[in-house]
């Protein structure tokens, strides 16, 4: 199998001068927002080496207010902080099923128990950080076709207008 990694920066939009969160302050830091492909130019592989997979990640840097990128930065670390206690519960339920029906030692529990966890953390932290949050985040980014929306429409107005503006100049 080879796999080949590529990111994209999109640096092709003009933003009006306020956040694109909240529309009331200036602009200060960049807030990242990534979209994913996974491609098969080879066709769906039928054996492990068979084919060659591409791994696309496409980034946009929206310009946003420090009060905005604070909150958004609470809401990850939360994210993350509810897959910690989800994954914790997970690696309880594992110690507990091990404790009640496995013939191991108690070191050999706790590893398996401390493993799953662990996976745990981290299957659920990437669902939460990448899935749950695109679905309420304040702008949307296709990076294939190049689109960006943003939840609040008196700023997707103002940004249409300026990159409407833009294209129309640069042809």
């Amino acid at each position: 199998m080879r796999v080949e990694t590529n990111t994209f920066q999109n640096e092709n939009f003009e933003y009006p001068n306020v956040c694109a969160r909240c529309v009331k302050n200036e602009p200060t830091v960049p807030w990242k927002l990534r979209y994913y492909t996974f491609e098969q130019p080879d066709g769906i592989a039928t054996a492990y080496n068979d084919n060659r997979r591409v791994y696309n990640t496409y980034v946009c840097l929206v310009p946003i207010c420090a009060a905005c990128h604070s909150e958004l930065k609470r809401q990850r670390r939360l994210r993350w902080g509810m897959a910690a206690l989800l994954g914790g519960g997970v690696g309880l339920g594992v110690m507990q099923y091990l404790l009640a029906t496995s013939s191991l030692k108690p070191a050999g529990i706790f590893v398996t128990a401390g493993a799953a966890a662990v996976v745990a953390v981290g299957v659920i932290g990437y669902i939460l950080d990448n899935i749950v949050a695109a679905w309420g985040g304040f702008a949307k980014y296709d990076g294939r076709s190049g689109t960006l929306r943003f939840q609040n429409k008196e700023y997707q107005a103002a940004f249409e207008k300026l990159n409407f503006l833009n294209r129309v100049a640069a042809r």
